[in-house]
């Protein structure tokens, strides 16, 4: 089951962080869809999962909003 996460209107670092705290509790396997306006939330993204172990799934933009996929895999 995938969790969606509503980050519309905030700007980095809030996206990551609240991630962040919402991905700690999930266990291994798990995935989250990120909603994101900051046009830099891809790349932010890309760079969270390198740095602590997550996949980047991928990502798609709709209507100006970025539709981020990760998954758990530490």
């Amino acid at each position: 089951m995938t969790e969606e996460i509503d980050c519309i209107g905030l700007c980095c670092p809030e996206p990551i962080m609240v991630v962040h705290r919402k991905m700690r509790a999930f266990q291994v396997g798990q995935s989250i869809k990120v909603l994101a306006t900051d046009p830099l939330a891809c790349e932010d993204f890309k760079s969270f999962c390198r740095s602590m172990g997550h996949q980047f799934v991928g990502s798609a933009e709709q209507g100006g909003v970025f539709h981020i996929d990760i998954k758990k895999i530490k």
